[in-house]
């Protein structure tokens, strides 16, 4: 039975040399399931920053790690406000900025929002979109748990495990 990847992190926060050549993270927090992997808080230890850190849940899933490494380059080929910058990908994990705060799935749990807020999100996201189908990229994904709000007015659309090449025209 394989590792999983979460122990190999945690094995390498603590200082154990166990199948690393070099620490680069910290695990913070151990954060959320996602689709196809974990995200992590962790401390990028070279710069000081908190990252998130997805990883796969096994290191023996191909499949798994071509997925990610697919998801890593559409977010890495992507370069918008409102959509969360990759920092680095390696072979079976990549990193992201943290976003501090919640879904818009959790904004909407308290209730309808105001039109004014409405707006503004739709338009925040609405040009995200538009902007990943000018790049080729379609999200295949957008709903309010995808939609995270950061602070200071900061709207993010997340997890492109989905998106695909767009058809030609």
């Amino acid at each position: 039975k394989s590792e999983s990847n979460l122990e190999t992190i945690k094995a390498e926060s603590a200082g154990s040399d166990k199948d690393t050549t070099s620490v680069r993270y910290r695990l913070i927090d151990e954060g959320e399931d996602r689709r196809r992997g974990l995200i992590l808080h962790c401390e990028q230890i070279s710069l000081g920053r908190q990252v998130a850190l997805k990883v796969l849940d096994r290191r023996d899933d191909d499949d798994g790690k071509a997925a990610l490494q697919d998801e890593a380059r559409v977010l890495g080929s992507l370069d918008h406000p409102h959509i969360v910058p990759i920092h680095e990908m390696g072979d079976d994990y990549y990193t992201m900025k943290v976003i501090r705060g919640g879904s818009l799935a959790d904004l909407l749990q308290d209730g309808p929002l105001q039109r004014e807020e409405c707006f503004d999100l739709l338009i925040k996201i609405g040009n995200a979109i538009a902007y990943a189908h000018d790049q080729g990229i379609i999200h295949r994904d957008i709903k309010p748990a995808n939609i995270l709000l950061g602070e200071y007015g900061a709207v993010w659309l997340v997890d492109w495990g989905l998106a695909c090449a767009a058809p030609d025209a």
